[in-house]
């Protein structure tokens, strides 16, 4: 009795749902598993014809039976709100007639999402003592829930006024998860290897073989803590070892912040300069959130009184449609265009009643959503190489600074400075989308010390910039503009660099385009500057002309005039052809340039991605007498890629030089104590680690037509290198190679890890044998429609693995291992067997005709005498 206490009872048989009764409250995972009722009477499995009220509360809660004590069960319901279900709850349900207890802790969870705080606040005091509430707690609150005995769940009832604003985003940034979740590990590490050979023949001397060059770029990840450096090895260099950047990285995932230690990576702003240094950089970094909305896209905020059908419409162009519950909404993120945008919601309720709701939209890419910040904070020292060494200008430390904020939908300005103690820079900037066009305006002021005269003296510089850009139509004729302005004074500098250079003082340029006549697209450009010194003009004009074509063939014409003071004008004519063959992975070009005779003619070839793909490339050019060919073919396997190419000169005069390069690239890699051979990784990696009883099997990994990303072999687990970081990754398994009886917990993954961090997805169990089999009764009747499950007397602890039986009684399960079984049945009698699996069985194992015997004659009054 104490066995079956523990096991969890199967219903509705006919249609495969199963309904758990709970008969202990700790067993929180039964409670959850509850939940597999349907809204549709018929579901519940009695005959196939609906039932009445009663009949299903009956069929699920069992009838009242008169000499035995009714005792309240505790069921995991739907929560509804507008016909919608939200989540779900625990209830404590009775008898026919007998008021339903929620759980006020699991309801008010579910409607945290949907009601405001201060009304579910006001249903705390109506608690009993063990945290239940009732329909009756909620009068004279405004609102109500109560229980639907028809679709056994919690209904919510309550006016607009209660309910929070529903945010929808149109694009879906974030997509959903598909799979089991992949833990990243707490450490992983990666080391790619990379090697290059040159070959060259028609030097004055050193031909043949040429020192070979070696790479190792590696990063160790322990708690999402990098350390990742880069080293190159010269052979019969003078100094053969060369280290390149080496950093410790921290992300702060929460606020997108990236925190750097060494080496670093900065952004910089506006009119600033980004030479390289060594220091600390705290910057925030957007792809640490990349589901994040960062850019003003629009916006529109309404109320619902009904459930409605939502169509939303950008410049005349339908791009989605939602079916929405009554409420107030705000919507965002949508897929504007740059310029002006006309937004349409046609809003459509349950009784046909439609309304318009029209929203202007101006849009600029460099624009920040509201109250966005964007910015970059990093100190350090200027470095440099110097003969494979790595110098650090430890005297003069510097800084560098930006700050960005979406101060409306519209506006966004900026702050940003730079400097050390020899120069400095100041400067703000500010981009703003109106009805007119968008305007973009930069400004500036350095100072620095003139190093040829006293240092103390400083010398002042300014520069500003104007662009501008509007999108005239958003029609098929994509008429757009755009202009810039430029000032720089002559003393001006920028970080890095005391000399200034700035001959131009002054310099304007603008483009306008549009589409000519039946899908040819014109472009005019032109610039204009003035120089400091001799007050000499600069300018050029630029007419281009395109075509696309449906079969992949783009054709264009340009014709350019320039004029620069020590030259005299130069005028170019250019022809360009373009095939990209549809669905081949083939690409034809051909250029032709006046002013320099320059002629080319080029193939390329890109395969499908995957394993086993080969990219290659030819050309041929002749320029000014001069003929050069080239070509490449890149290979890319299951553990590495390699590649070779060779060029080939033709100069006027001497000798034809040619150059051969082989190269070939691998990868180590670490996570969760499993160590794997891979082709490089940029960024993160999931290594693919199947148990040891399909070890030998071949398992494609993320299988698309006859290609795959790669798959497991004679070297043991397979590796994706090519996971981008903080994104949902999905990983899917192809089952075809898994024999019959073998069982892999799912062949669909995800994994979403931090910056250059590993995973681990262990595929299969020791669960390899595969049980069929026909069941019958005392009788010999076979146990037709029958539910169950089957014991693992071995491991006791162990769930049991539920079955169905069909008609003829006969049962299939899978993920079954060498051992002995208690096979129980569950009807209005209770039926058992006991099988044995041998050891060293695999695959498929056929059971004889098994004849049951009868434990229990009625299994209500066993659940009943249980919860008593």
């Amino acid at each position: 009795m104490n066995q079956i206490s523990s096991r969890s009872f199967v219903s509705s048989l006919l249609s495969g749902a199963c309904l758990f009764l709970c008969l202990d409250d700790s067993l929180a995972k039964a409670e959850e598993s509850i939940l597999a009722l349907s809204e549709e009477p018929q579901e519940l499995g009695l005959s196939g014809a609906a039932l009445q009220e009663k009949e299903i509360f009956d069929k699920v809660f069992g009838q009242k039976k008169s000499g035995r004590k009714q005792i309240n069960r505790k069921i995991i319901v739907p929560v509804m709100i507008a016909g919608r279900t939200i989540g779900q709850a625990a209830a404590l349900v009775g008898a026919q007639g007998d008021e339903v207890r929620f759980d006020w802790k699991s309801l008010k969870k579910t409607l945290e999402a949907h009601v405001l705080l201060e009304h579910l606040t006001s249903v705390d005091s109506k608690r009993d003592q063990l945290g239940y509430v009732t329909e009756s707690s909620f009068a004279d609150l405004g609102w109500a829930v109560h229980f639907d005995d028809s679709t056994i769940s919690l209904v919510a009832e309550l006016p607009n006024e209660f309910r929070k604003v529903q945010d929808t985003a149109i694009r879906s940034r974030r997509p959903q998860p598909i799979g089991r979740k992949i833990e990243p590990s707490t450490v992983s590490a990666v080391l790619n290897l990379g090697a290059a050979q040159d070959y060259t023949y028609g030097l004055a001397q050193n031909n043949g073989r040429q020192p070979s060059v070696f790479n190792m770029r590696g990063a160790t990840n322990v708690s999402s803590l990098v350390l990742e450096g880069d080293l190159n090895y010269y052979e019969k260099a003078k100094r053969r070892w060369v280290r390149n950047d080496v950093r410790l990285v921290k992300d702060i995932e929460s606020k997108a912040i990236r925190m750097s230690l060494g080496d670093v990576n900065y952004g910089v702003s506006g009119l600033q300069a980004a030479p390289q240094i060594g220091g600390f950089s705290f910057s925030k970094n957007f792809s640490i959130r990349p589901y994040d909305i960062i850019q003003s896209s629009g916006s529109a905020s309404f109320t619902l009184n009904s459930e409605s059908k939502v169509e939303f419409y950008v410049n005349s162009q339908l791009v989605d449609t939602r079916d929405l519950p009554p409420g107030p909404h705000r919507l965002t993120d949508f897929p504007v265009s740059a310029g002006a945008n006309d937004i349409v919601l046609r809003i459509k309720d349950k009784f046909g009643q439609v309304q318009e709701i029209k929203i202007p939209f101006f849009y600029a890419s460099s624009l920040l959503a509201e109250k966005v910040h964007s910015f970059s904070y990093n100190v350090g020292y200027l470095t440099e190489n110097k003969l494979g060494v790595r110098h650090y200008d430890t005297k003069v430390p510097v800084f560098s600074a930006f700050h960005k904020y979406g101060l409306t939908s519209m506006t966004t300005v900026g702050l940003n400075a730079q400097g050390s103690k020899k120069q400095g820079q100041l400067g703000a900037e500010m981009t703003c989308a109106t009805a007119l066009g968008n305007f973009y305006l930069l400004g500036a002021a350095s100072q620095t010390k003139d190093p040829l005269v006293s240092e103390s003296r400083r010398k002042s510089g300014y520069s500003s910039t104007l662009q501008y850009d509007r999108t005239l139509s958003q029609d098929e004729r994509a008429r757009s503009f755009a202009a810039q302005w430029s000032s720089y004074t002559q003393s001006f500098t920028r970080l890095g660099s005391l000399t200034p250079s700035n001959p131009v003082s002054h310099r304007f340029s603008a483009r306008y385009s549009q589409e000519v006549y039946g899908g040819i697209f014109g472009s005019m450009s032109g610039g204009y500057g003035i120089y400091r010194q001799t007050k000499s003009k600069e300018n050029d004009q630029n007419l281009g002309l395109s075509k696309t074509y449906s079969d992949g063939i783009t054709l264009t014409m340009d014709v350019a005039r320039s004029k620069r003071p020590e030259t005299k004008v130069e005028q170019r004519l250019m022809f360009g052809f373009r095939w990209s063959i549809p669905g081949s992975g083939h690409a034809v070009s051909a250029d032709y340039q006046s002013l320099e005779n320059v002629k080319r003619v080029r193939w390329n070839y890109s395969a499908a991605g995957g394993v086993g793909g080969f990219n290659a490339g030819a050309g041929v050019i002749q320029q000014q007498g001069r003929r050069g060919a080239d070509g490449n073919l890149t290979y890319t396997g299951n553990r590495f890629i390699a590649g070779v190419s060779h060029d080939r000169m033709d100069p006027k005069e001497g000798k034809t030089l040619d150059r051969t390069t082989f190269n070939a690239n691998t990868a180590l890699v670490f996570a969760d104590g499993h160590m794997a051979l891979s082709r490089p990784v940029s960024d993160s990696f999931v290594i693919v680690a199947p148990h040891k009883t399909i070890s030998d099997k071949k398992l494609k990994i993320n299988p698309t037509g006859e290609r795959y990303s790669t798959q497991t072999d004679f070297l043991g687990s397979a590796v994706l290198p090519d996971v981008s970081g903080y994104n949902i990754n999905t990983v899917s398994i192809d089952r075809s190679e898994i024999p019959v009886g073998y069982q892999i917990e799912d062949d669909a993954y995800y994994f979403e890890p931090t910056y250059k961090r590993g995973g681990v997805a262990k595929i299969g169990t020791d669960a390899v044998v595969m049980v069929k089999g026909q069941l019958l009764d005392v009788a010999k009747n076979p146990l037709a429609l029958a539910s169950g499950e089957i014991l693992y007397l071995d491991e006791p602890e162990k769930e049991p693995v539920l079955f169905f039986t069909n008609r003829s009684g006969f049962f299939a399960v899978e993920g079954l291992k060498p051992g002995k079984y208690k096979i129980m049945v569950y009807g209005d009698k209770i039926f058992s067997s006991f099988v044995s699996i041998p050891e060293g069985t695999t695959g498929l194992y056929s059971l004889d005709v098994m004849q049951t015997e009868v434990l229990l004659e009625d299994q209500k009054m066993l659940k009943e005498d249980i919860e008593e």
